[in-house]
């Protein structure tokens, strides 16, 4: 404190907007809270104000901003297609610029720079061979010079050749943890070119 005493703990106050929306013990030494939860999208001011027992305060000030990066996308995988390209439909938020990545099958086919947030977007993905091929998409953007990655869609996409008679399943299940005795319930869907059912 000022006199040069040692402080061991104190009391910290949030404050986002003028509002105050946590208090907390403040130890001695390095701290975090993530005030994630207590901020809208878009830029706030946020005061912390720390009191020991014997009144001592000391505030900081920040102005932080809240980016909302996030993908959507109602593409149905349980539709089947002939060997032919596949329009992927997908809706980027995020009011920065930012990259759409398209990995098939493990290998990055196509990245897509967009600005655009909330506006629906389709990515044409080259004809494949008959059978499932796992598609991911995720986005990631530059902020502050880190680099942030957003949430991951898979699909698990059947191409189908008339001429085969071979069948086909897809499901995104390919990789989960599952503890001894627990019930897992694996989506799937099933193509076979035999038998209408």
């Amino acid at each position: 404190d000022s006199s040069g005493d040692a402080v061991t703990e104190g009391t910290a106050t949030w404050k986002v907007a003028g509002s105050v929306v946590a208090t907390n013990v403040a130890l001695s030494g390095e701290n975090e809270f993530d005030i994630t939860d207590y901020i809208t999208v878009g830029t706030q001011k946020v005061n912390l104000t720390i009191v020991d027992d014997a009144g001592s305060l000391v505030s900081k000030n920040w102005t932080v901003q809240k980016i909302d990066v996030r993908l959507e996308s109602t593409f149905n995988d349980k539709l089947t297609h002939p060997i032919n390209t596949v329009s992927f439909t997908y809706t980027p938020y995020g009011a920065i610029s930012k990259d759409v990545h398209f990995v098939l099958d493990g290998k990055e086919i196509g990245v897509v720079n967009t600005a655009s947030s909330g506006i629906p977007m389709a990515y044409e993905i080259p004809a494949q061979e008959h059978g499932a091929h796992l598609l991911e998409v995720y986005m990631t953007a530059e902020i502050n010079n880190n680099t942030i990655e957003s949430n991951r869609i898979t699909k698990d996409i059947i191409w189908y050749d008339s001429t085969s008679t071979i069948p086909v399943i897809g499901t995104v299940y390919q990789n989960f943890t599952a503890r001894q005795y627990d019930s897992t319930n694996i989506e799937y869907t099933v193509y076979d070119p035999t038998t209408e059912t």
